[in-house]
């Protein structure tokens, strides 16, 4: 049997035992009992069918699918039309959504324009120099997650972009590049001093000392306090640069870095990667000169951004004291009452697509119809994985719900 047949056998097995389950699920007038176990139904199914069919965003619809039928059990042929109603509408235009949304195409926009202007490939032919091998590159490519510290955002879509060239030249498995990116993004934002998760992270953890009595001076305090017990961040970060270092790998990442090594293949045959395939082929325009800054402004333009943006709105919302920029307790206040960050972050994005517009037209490297064609380009291969952030947030509701 073909692994086809087996997957659609397997996925019209499970549609029924799911039906049977809904109807043997006890109900209080319109709604089943959702909570407790049976709200771990649409995460689980949307877990079990992406082992299945290997296709995340399916799999994550079907979650929430699930998740619609549970809320209305009697109104089952309703819920494809509630599904996309009542989740996944609401979830792409919640304002906080739509400023993360903006933010990542803003910043995809901005690494379009940067390889179109032969910034990433000045960029690569500098790093280069440093990263000989593979151990090297690995290397180099963990340092570059820590450096951008400040968001993971911002470090999964520009660490991701600009390596991937790199990488490739020194046969470096996609799967490897992702597994780099993925350990260093999240965990180093989430126990770095200063960085945009650090705001709403105090206020959850101010929220429980009320419950659980003072415990700290505050709600930093704690934070600061919970670092030495983040073991995984710390192991995550730690694990990266051992293999990188040791080059040792294993399990399913050692058969995808000796297939990229012996065929020469980073991106796996008959895989489907988050980026459109498009963007793969996306090259710097021909003839131009490859300088590396191209690539390097406008991230610290977004960079900066962020970080004077954010200590402004934190200072501003400390009216009983004045914030010195020259310490750390400084910049950590302001982070902590930072408001509006979403949409300081969308700025910053919009301030990196300028700067990288800025030096291409400067230079004369491109047209206003080339910078639009690369800044489109760069947006529309960041759909797939926007598709998928937005269905994983519905799917979060549909178990709040």
């Amino acid at each position: 049997m073909s692994s086809v047949k087996a997957r659609i056998l397997t996925t019209l097995g499970a549609v029924p035992l799911i039906f049977i389950l809904l109807r043997l699920l006890p109900s209080t007038g319109d709604s089943l009992i959702v909570a407790g176990p049976y709200s771990l139904a649409p995460p689980l199914l949307a877990i079990v069918l992406a082992l299945i069919w290997h296709r995340i965003l399916s799999a994550l619809f079907f979650g929430v699918l699930l998740g619609a039928l549970l809320v209305a059990p009697h109104q089952p042929f309703l819920a494809p039309v509630s599904t996309v109603s009542e989740f996944i509408i609401p979830t792409m235009l919640e304002l906080d959504n739509l400023y993360m949304i903006a933010f990542t195409l803003l910043l995809m926009g901005m690494v379009g324009i940067m390889i179109a202007s032969g910034g990433v490939d000045g960029l690569v032919n500098i790093s280069a120099r440093f990263a000989k091998g593979r151990r090297r590159t690995q290397t180099l490519v963990g340092s570059m997650g820590l450096a951008l510290f400040f968001d993971d955002y911002a470090n999964t879509v520009v660490v991701g972009t600009t390596a991937r060239k790199l990488t490739d030249r020194a046969l470096i498995s996609r799967e490897k590049l992702a597994y780099i990116v993925d350990s260093t993004a999240a965990p180093v934002a989430s126990i770095a001093l200063v960085s945009t998760w650090i705001g709403i992270e105090i206020r959850y953890l101010e929220k429980q000392m009320e419950q659980l009595g003072v415990i700290a001076a505050s709600g930093y305090g704690v934070f600061l306090q919970l670092i030495p017990y983040r073991f995984y961040c710390i192991f995550a970060l730690m694990l990266v640069f051992i293999i990188a270092i040791t080059g040792k790998d294993f399990g399913p990442m050692l058969r995808a870095e000796r297939r990229c090594r012996k065929h020469g293949t980073p991106v796996a045959p008959g895989s489907r990667p988050a980026t459109s395939a498009s963007f793969g082929r996306f090259k710097a325009l021909p003839g131009l000169p490859l300088r590396w800054f191209n690539a390097v402004i406008p991230v610290i333009s977004v960079l900066t951004f962020i970080m004077v943006s954010f200590f402004i709105s934190g200072s501003g919302n400390l009216t009983d004291r004045t914030l010195d920029p020259l310490t750390l307790a400084g910049w950590k206040d302001a982070f902590v009452h930072a408001s509006n960050t979403g949409i300081l972050l969308a700025a910053s994005g919009l301030v990196g697509v300028l700067a990288a517009v800025v030096l291409a037209m400067a230079q004369r490297l491109m047209t206003v119809r080339q910078i639009l064609f690369s800044c489109g380009a760069g947006m529309k291969a960041m759909l797939p994985a926007v598709g998928l952030i937005v269905l994983a947030i519905a799917l979060r509701s549909t178990t709040d719900g």
